[in-house]
């Protein structure tokens, strides 16, 4: 399955049938010198980073994160309009707002 739609659909028979399409987050690290500051946390929580295709240029600081599927891919553009809320997050936002409260709820077990 083409690696974007991994962050979209459990299986390429969900992308097929149109269905069970979960949004990711998009996240912009502004700078690719600070991707480390999403990826090493999004890592220690045990998310995959799925690798780019070939051919993708090494500087990109867009960020696709799906909490449900526990998966993350760099993007080379932003693509808001797919994404949870519409929105592209800043790195701070994204573990503020987002990324922090879905570990603490893991923790509780919940």
């Amino acid at each position: 399955m083409d690696p974007v739609l991994e962050l979209y659909y459990r299986s390429e028979e969900d992308y097929w049938e149109e269905q069970n399409k979960v949004l990711p987050y998009m996240v912009n690290c502004e700078d690719v010198k600070r991707c480390g500051l999403l990826t090493t946390p999004l890592k220690e929580a045990g998310f995959t980073y799925i690798v780019p295709g070939s051919g993708m240029p090494n500087r990109m600081a867009h960020f696709l994160v799906n909490l449900e599927f526990k998966k993350f891919y760099k993007m080379p553009y932003p693509v808001g309009s797919s994404c949870v809320n519409n929105r592209t997050y800043s790195v701070e936002e994204f573990i503020e707002e987002v990324l922090n409260p879905y570990l603490e709820q893991e923790r509780n077990g919940q």
